[in-house]
């Protein structure tokens, strides 16, 4: 059994966890409150050339985390060559990745995965078909960003 002078020695210990306590449980709520995620998806629909097409631009008006980008590129029947581009301080678009579809995946890739490209700069993905499709092939995708700034 608890004697009164134990609970007196433990009241400055307790006092202190609780104040901790509310210190963290606030500065968690305005870390959380700074992040914000955003979803979107779509269906780009790839033309029928050989022509580069953009499939995704952001334009962020802070720092982003892209955390990831789904193409599903089941639809096509050619090869294609999928770009990540960031622009520069000069406001061009400069080549972040390149590779090619399938070639450059393992066997059975369907969907390609874009992830963890952070930037404060626009950003766009494109596909380029290396022959041209024989119709317009549509591409579902989808976006996930966490606005960090």
């Amino acid at each position: 059994m608890m004697s009164v002078r134990t609970v007196v020695s433990l009241y400055p210990l307790l006092t202190r966890i609780q104040y901790l306590l509310e210190r963290l449980t606030e500065d968690r709520a305005k870390l959380l409150d700074n992040l914000k995620w955003e979803y979107t998806s779509g269906v780009f629909d790839h033309q029928n050339t050989v022509e580069e097409q953009t499939v995704i631009e952001l334009i962020p008006t802070e720092l982003i985390l892209l955390e990831g980008v789904l193409l599903y590129l089941h639809n096509l029947t050619k090869k294609a060559v999928i770009r990540t581009y960031v622009k520069d301080n000069l406001g061009e678009y400069r080549r972040l990745d390149i590779a090619e579809y399938p070639t450059d995946f393992p066997p059975g890739t369907e969907v390609v995965l874009i992830n963890s490209v952070s930037c404060d700069s626009d950003l766009k993905i494109t596909l380029q078909s290396l022959e041209a499709e024989g119709e317009v092939r549509q591409i579902p995708y989808k976006v996930v960003t966490r606005w960090i700034g």
